[in-house]
């Protein structure tokens, strides 16, 4: 049967996607709620591949407050969302947006430390840790490496020296 002919059914879509790989019957599922019902579907088969599928196909397909909306609304979807930017398709910018949409400042603030340690320049090592103290300020979150933040951006500014 051609695929114009085919049933509009998010969860005939989801049984394609998952067993044959084939997204094509996403592309049916056109109105919000379909679309809601493609993700609730997608989660329940635990398939990371499936699960990211629908998530980026939400992604293209919604606009940005709708999809961050439906983001939100499940730690699941954000988790697999999050993973598939790290891992599958390495897109920093939307990762920390989406920490910040969620609010996993502690996260994000922990990247922004870890990064500022790795950097070998001691200028460039000093300004991440200076953006790093501001943002931990700023959101009240890591507030255990405060103090050893401080201590190693007094060190490079008054020795040079590198930590």
């Amino acid at each position: 049967m051609a695929l114009l002919q085919q049933k509009t059914d998010p969860l005939h879509a989801i049984d394609i996607l998952f067993n044959e790989s084939d997204p094509r019957f996403l592309y049916l599922c056109n109105s919000l709620d379909q679309k809601k019902e493609l993700l609730k579907l997608s989660l329940q088969t635990h398939h990371s591949d499936t699960i990211r599928v629908v998530i980026q196909y939400l992604k293209l397909s919604l606009p940005l407050e709708t999809f961050d909306q439906i983001l939100r609304s499940s730690s699941e979807t954000v988790n697999n969302y999050l993973l598939y930017l790290t891992e599958a398709y390495p897109d920093r910018k939307e990762w920390e947006r989406v920490l910040m949409l969620t609010q996993r400042y502690e996260e994000l603030g922990f990247f922004f430390y870890l990064t500022a340690l790795t950097q070998s320049n001691p200028a460039s090592r000093l300004s991440k840790l200076q953006d790093c103290l501001r943002f931990i300020k700023s959101f009240r979150c890591l507030l255990q490496y405060h103090q050893e933040i401080e201590k190693i951006i007094k060190d490079l500014t008054v020795t040079g020296s590198s930590v």
